[in-house]
Parts: C-alpha cells; structure tokens; sequence
C-alpha cells in the first residue's frame, strides 16, 4: 500500500515542496530524485493531515504549485513543435512526453511537461 509523503526541496535555482507516494521513504525518495529535485526534507503525512487536505480540496480542482513564472514563448514554441514532429513520426505520447521532459530545459516548463506525464500515466 502506498504511503503519502511531504518533501521539500531545491530544482534548478528554486526552493520546491509537494506530495508523493511511495511504498516506504526510499521509493518515495527515489522518485524525487530521478525527476532531478535535490531533498531537503522528507517527511510521512499522517492520515489526519491526508484527511484535512481532502476537506479543504474538495469539490476544487487539483492545482499544480509551480511558481508564477512564465514559460518563454520561444520555449514554448520548440516544445509544441517536438511533440508534434514525435507524435507525427508515430512515437507513443508518453515515451515522446518523457524524451521532451529530458531535453526541457526551462525549469517551468519542465514541470509542467512532468505534471502531464504523470496525468497522462495515471488515466
């Protein structure tokens, strides 16, 4: 069964924090750190915690804490024109999302793209 954990941490130049699940510290722990985050903290949410965040969304959507930067338009222009070199060559979307999440090199628009592959994995 997997366990909620709340990290805290640096990506790129910028302090992060959020959610992740995890069957124990480590799996939670190694998913932080092949998405490139640097941990500074790691801590189990107890139930009551879970609980009160599910009461304080509910009927919300689930908003991604990013930071109010703006993704460069030239950005985000090379992105929308891999992708759909990629998905026209007939490559899955999720192996073209995770190679454009590799090759991103703005920290924004990264986990933006990472926020998407996890959507798109999970259904």
């Amino acid at each position: 069964m997997a366990v909620v954990y709340k990290y805290k941490g640096i990506s790129g130049s910028q302090y992060i924090s959020g959610t992740v699940e995890g069957i124990n510290r480590d799996e939670a722990a190694f998913k932080l750190k092949e998405k490139g985050y640097i941990i500074t903290e790691l801590t189990k949410v107890s139930g009551k915690e879970l609980e009160e965040k599910k009461g304080k969304n509910k009927g919300a959507k689930e908003q991604v804490n990013l930071t109010k930067k703006k993704v460069p338009v030239d950005q985000i222009i090379i992105f929308t024109k891999q992708l759909e070199t990629m998905v026209r060559a007939g490559l899955p979307i999720l192996k073209t999302l995770n190679m454009l999440v590799e090759q991103t090199t703005d920290p924004v628009l990264k986990a933006i793209v990472q926020d998407i592959v996890k959507q798109v994995e999970s259904g």
